[in-house]
């Protein structure tokens, strides 16, 4: 409960109580209370919904605004601060990020979503050690959870726990895949010939496997290149990464 609804709730309680008194006026005063706070959450929650096309849509410094309109109006709202912490890890100013995250996580400490999001930003920012530390709370929180499990497999890759990385990602994909996805984390690590390695053998086990095809064509053009260093695209959003997930 967020302290508007708290404000609200107590509101209510005390009007409540001088309904005992059943007159017509102390009714009427209990309806305008209870209509001005529907119209007022009403409100907030178009704005959010605004904030959020507008951030699914990369236009980021308007959803920031938005947000930040949002939680000057609800500073415990939880939901509100895990956005801000998505927008500003997008913005890449990982310290906003971090404050607005640990925030949320202060006020929801389960939700394995915004811990996600928070282990994503971490590791984005290089902080591999905290972001395995808050990926694994995330799957711990909710075991189904493919993002966080995905997540965590690259960030484990990454500190070179190779047989965890594969053990995780076939929790949540193909074997076929699950190759690709370590090829992947080899690529980041800057190994290109076990990268080479792994997307072949993903591809022996599907040879439809549209990423491992593209990735070894990537790796060809890169390796052409006088001096080559390994950078696969990814187009990341949120706790997305070009790792396959099944979701």
């Amino acid at each position: 409960m967020n302290l508007s609804q708290i404000q609200m709730s107590f509101l209510c309680l005390c009007v409540t109580c001088f309904v005992g008194c059943s007159s017509t006026k102390s009714f009427l005063g209990k309806a305008s209370f209870s209509n001005l706070g529907k119209a007022k959450s009403e409100q907030q929650q178009f704005m959010f919904d605004v904030a959020r096309a507008n951030e699914k849509q990369g236009n980021l410094e308007a959803a920031e605004t938005t947000y930040l309109k949002l939680i000057e109006q609800s500073p415990k709202d939880a939901k509100i601060l895990h956005r801000l912490g998505v927008v500003y890890s997008r913005l890449e100013t990982p310290e906003e990020a971090s404050y607005y995250f640990r925030e949320a996580i202060k006020l929801a400490p389960s939700d394995s979503e915004l811990l996600t999001d928070y282990g994503y930003s971490l590791y984005l920012n290089g902080d591999l050690d905290k972001a395995s530390t808050i990926l694994r709370a995330a799957v711990k929180e909710n075991n189904q959870n493919h993002r966080a499990i995905n997540n965590l497999a690259i960030v484990v890759g990454l500190q070179g726990n190779t047989e965890e990385s594969y053990s995780l990602f076939r929790q949540i994909v193909s074997e076929a895949e699950a190759n690709a996805n370590l090829a992947y984390v080899f690529a980041q690590r800057g190994d290109v010939e076990s990268a080479t390695q792994g997307y072949s053998y993903a591809l022996s086990l599907n040879e439809d496997l549209d990423q491992a095809s593209m990735a070894l064509v990537q790796i060809a053009q890169q390796s052409s290149q006088p001096h080559p260093e390994l950078r696969l695209a990814s187009g990341q959003t949120d706790s997305s990464t070009q790792a396959v997930n099944s979701n």
